[in-house]
């Protein structure tokens, strides 16, 4: 996910390439301003999902406990939001489905702070949490084999001699 920091960088970047280029044409610089005017239009919170997990360290026991409750309904609510994408888009309405499947009140739609911003965030989390633990199970189906295929050829120079 694209952390507000990364944002700020990418920002950062296009308005630099844009300012240190005297050769740009001027479609190619209008292309890149607009580009400019794009995101600094997109929310700051883009494709940020862990807004619960920034606890401020003198949080009381009750205050970190409620975090964590609104954390897991937000994630049952983005969870329960998926299925509704393809009839809703990466919308409020699919959000709100999220939220009447989840059988909780529709004002929870307050958690989502971007809107359908959060969802594609959760989807893009979600993506990349399950390709991380097939990478790290194939990971270690390779270094299986690979163990496996070393102790048989230890054991064929053993029988050898």
């Amino acid at each position: 996910s694209l952390s507000t920091r990364s944002y700020q960088q990418q920002q950062h970047h296009v308005k630099k390439r844009i300012q240190s280029n005297p050769h740009l044409n001027r479609q190619q610089q209008q292309q890149q301003q607009q580009q400019q005017i794009i995101l600094s239009n997109t929310p700051q919170c883009y494709f940020s999902t862990d807004t619960a997990d920034k606890k401020n360290e003198s949080h009381s026991k009750e205050e970190n406990e409620d975090d964590d409750m609104m954390k897991s309904y937000r994630n049952t609510i983005l969870s329960n939001s998926l299925p509704h994408v393809h009839e809703h888009g990466w919308t409020q309405d699919a959000l709100s489905q999220g939220i009447l499947a989840s059988n909780l009140p529709i004002s929870y739609l307050g958690l989502m702070e971007c809107g359908g911003y959060d969802l594609v965030g959760y989807f893009m989390d979600q993506c990349d949490e399950r390709l991380e633990q097939e990478l790290l199970q194939q990971s270690q189906l390779l270094q299986k084999q690979q163990s496996q295929q070393q102790q048989q050829q230890e054991q064929q120079s053993t029988n050898r001699y």
